[in-house]
């Protein structure tokens, strides 16, 4: 009897503690698979080079536009001479073109006068003949002269078509000359890269001298602006939560400290396998019974982000209350991977 009794007070306490998991998903949600994330930015040059000087040293604290790394600038302060030399001929060459045609212009002019004068000859000339004024020699002579001035006229005026269009191909060479100058100070400037916002330097183990090619990642910056926590909610717990609810939360690097924040963004997707195209954030299922239980990265804000000391990637743990939220927006999907990005300056 005994035994039989010890059995329904297992099984009313088995249901008892389902029954209370059941229900604590409408007022609570709770994760220990959280972590803190924020914005890093991969530091690396867009030209190829030597690297000559590093700035930083490794977990140094930077600013916006602090100096990190610059290669070796001579090879493209060369390259800005040749192209500002190559400019300034285009610019002579263009300058002799339209010299050219100016005076092809004038020469021009200068044939239609003659045209001109020996059309009003030759007209003279053909009354004169008529009446019986002007032998026949005359009239040859002005209608030749006529023909003369009429083929000056045609031969300036392709000689001014011709000058145009070297004007016009000098012009395109000055364009090209004023986009090879403006890519070599370009390229000049990549030679140096600054931090893009305030933030941390991770360790890195790039030494001055180490040939870089463009793309080659020197040292990552972390963010000290955007911190947050990523807490992968399960599935069953999403329905209950609402963008702008108050969330407790401990990190692993101060533990027994806990913090305030608030649920930012809830995510409307995630991808189901890892081979998928991850355009939607994935996050990999774990054991739960028998079928496996999806948990979606949900985004929380901190309360006072100076107060919590942060670290990239440390454990957190998250206890979001479900009551109604001061303010409710739509969140949007996010990414845990998505707080990496890369510079090249």
């Amino acid at each position: 009897m005994f035994g039989r009794s010890l059995i329904f007070i297992f099984i009313f306490l088995a249901i008892a503690i389902w029954g209370f998991y059941q229900l604590s998903r409408v007022f609570f949600a709770y994760t220990n698979d959280a972590y803190v994330l924020s914005n890093v930015v991969t530091a690396s040059p867009s030209v190829p080079g030597r690297l000559t000087r590093i700035h930083v040293s490794d977990n140094a604290v930077v600013t916006a536009g602090t100096p990190l790394f610059e290669l070796d600038e001579e090879p493209y302060r060369l390259a800005q001479r040749e192209a500002e030399g190559t400019f300034a001929q285009a610019k002579a060459a263009l300058a002799t073109a339209e010299d050219a045609r100016k005076g092809a212009q004038d020469s021009l002019v200068s044939a239609k006068a003659l045209l001109d004068d020996a059309t009003e000859t030759q007209g003279r000339i053909v009354d004169l003949t008529n009446k019986g004024f002007a032998t026949e020699q005359r009239l040859d002579d002005a209608n030749l002269a006529l023909k003369q001035a009429q083929a000056e006229v045609n031969a300036a005026t392709a000689n001014v078509v011709s000058a145009q269009d070297v004007v016009v191909a000098r012009r395109a060479e000055i364009t090209t000359a004023q986009a090879a100058l403006d890519l070599a100070r370009y390229n000049l400037e990549q030679t140096r890269v600054s931090a893009p916002f305030d933030g941390h330097v991770a360790m890195f183990a790039v030494h001055e001298g180490t040939y870089l090619d463009a793309g080659t990642p020197v040292m990552a910056i972390v963010d000290r602006q955007s911190w947050r926590i990523v807490a992968n909610i399960k599935e069953q717990n999403l329905a209950y939560i609402e963008v702008g609810q108050p969330v407790w939360l401990t990190v692993s690097t101060a533990p027994w400290t806990l913090f305030e924040g608030t649920v930012a963004s809830i995510p409307r997707g995630i991808s189901r396998s890892e081979i998928e195209p991850l355009a939607l954030p994935y996050v990999e299922p774990t054991t739960s019974w028998i079928r496996l239980s999806r948990r979606f990265p949900v985004e929380i804000e901190l309360n006072d982000p100076q107060q919590v000391p942060l670290y990239m990637g440390a454990n957190a743990r998250v206890f979001i209350r479900h009551v109604p939220a001061k303010t409710k927006t739509v969140g949007q999907p996010v990414d845990p991977s998505a707080g990496t990005a890369s510079i090249s300056q």
